[in-house]
This record gives C-alpha cells, structure tokens and sequence, in this order.
C-alpha cells in the first residue's frame, strides 16, 4: 500500500491517474471475497489512501471512462468557474444543478462579454450563464458566442450542450467545435440523438473533444480537470518521489 501511494504520487504529478474500486459496500465487499478469495478493505481507508495519492476515485464504472476521456484531450482546467452554451434550456438547467453539486461556479459574464453577445443575439436568446441561444441557434450564433464567452477572463472552461439535429445547424458546426480548442481553455460537449449525431460526436472525438449523450456527464468532464489542476498545484507545493524503474 505504501509502495503504491509513494509510486502514484510522483506520476500524477506527471500524468493523471483514474481508479474505480468495486466491492465497498458490505455486500459488495463480501462479493469480492467470494469471487477473489482476497480481502476488501475498508472504503474510509481506500478513499483516503487514494487522495492521498494524488488519484483521483471514480465512483462508478461510467465515471473511470468519461473521467479518461476528458483528461486524456483537454487541458487542466485553472479554477471552477465555467460557463453552459446550450440551445435547449432544460438542459442548461440540468447542467447548473450538477455543476453546483460539484463545487463548480457560474460567475456572471463579464460586462463588455454581456454587451458584446446582445449586439448580435435575438432578444430571446438569455445572456446569463448559462447562455440559452435558443431551439433556432445557428452555426453563426454559436461560433460567436463560443469565441466571446471563452475569451471571458472571468470563465475558465465551458460546457456546450447541442442539439445537432435542428434544422438550423450545419455539418459546419463540427468545426467550430474544434476551432474552439484554440483558445486554450478546456471545453466538453453534451449531445444527444440518434444515428446522424452520433456520427458527427464521432468526429468531434477525432478531434480531442469529449462528448458526452447527458448534460451531467458533460458537467462532469469539465469538473474532472478542475480537480486534476488542483492535484497538480498541492504536488507542486511538495517534492514529488521519483518513480524507481525496477
């Protein structure tokens, strides 16, 4: 246990490391027994080992693939505060709750952010984090948005959430997606549907953007490289361990 906790501190500080232990209910524990012959352990003691280490614990077999596939694409997120782009407001709703379970903040936009948005959105459209562009969003509407909402030095990383399937939008948004990267902050999509979104969440992947099919989940990648950015800024504090090669 020691010799894992010492190794894993002086990788994170490198490279992220994900873990998702099963067995630590009770029954889940006496499971594992039955299965392995071997002993679980106490829960307490895992989690704390755990962070200890610097690794961050997924709490369920979804989590260790969407945690993976956030850190493996996006940079480290600096603080908390993220903004939600989305056309379907029940979904920026979904998508505030979860990012306030998770000690995420959505600060308000900066004036001249606000400003800058209302000159070309229609009056329906809410300016307010999370931005609603509305069930009529167009490619245009969205590539604006995105370029002035992350160039907000108030807004660390964003979710975007979109409907794809609308007639309003083209095969072009796909690239505005990617070209958002350029502005170094991290960004997860949600989206949802059925054979014609699914293909274009494929390219979005061959791109290093995450997608996810709910707007937790995508709440949920963001959160993770917020996390890992304040694993990275303790270990900086310390000497990491070297890593011995056997």
């Amino acid at each position: 246990g020691e010799e894992f906790i010492r190794t894993a501190k002086g990788v994170v500080a490198r490279k992220p490391i994900v873990v998702f232990k099963a067995g630590k209910t009770d029954k889940g524990a006496e499971a594992v027994v039955s299965h392995t012959g071997a002993l679980a352990g106490s829960a307490e003691v895992f989690s704390a080992a755990m962070k200890q280490a610097g690794v961050i614990e997924a709490k369920n077999s979804e989590d260790i693939f969407d945690y993976a596939k956030s850190l493996a694409n996006q940079p480290v997120m600096r603080d908390n505060k993220i903004a939600v782009i989305t056309d379907g407001g029940g979904f920026g709703v979904v998508s505030t709750d979860e990012a306030v379970r998770l000690g995420l903040d959505l600060p308000k936009l900066e004036d001249s952010t606000i400003k800058k948005l209302k000159d070309f959105l229609p009056a329906y459209a809410s300016v307010k984090n999370p931005i609603d562009l509305t069930g009529d969003a167009t490619d245009e509407r969205y590539q604006k948005t995105i370029d002035i909402v992350l160039k907000d030095k108030n807004i660390a990383g964003a979710v975007i959430i979109a409907l794809m399937q609308i007639p309003t939008l083209t095969d072009e948004f796909v690239n505005i997606l990617r070209d958002a990267k350029l502005h170094g902050k991290p960004i997860t999509v949600c989206s949802a549907g059925g054979g014609y979104v699914l293909e274009r969440n494929r390219k979005l992947e061959s791109f290093g953007i995450p997608v996810y099919p709910t707007p937790e989940r995508a709440v949920k990648g963001l959160w993770v490289l917020y996390e890992y950015e304040k694993i990275l800024k303790k270990f900086a504090e310390e000497k990491p361990p070297k890593v011995v090669k056997k």
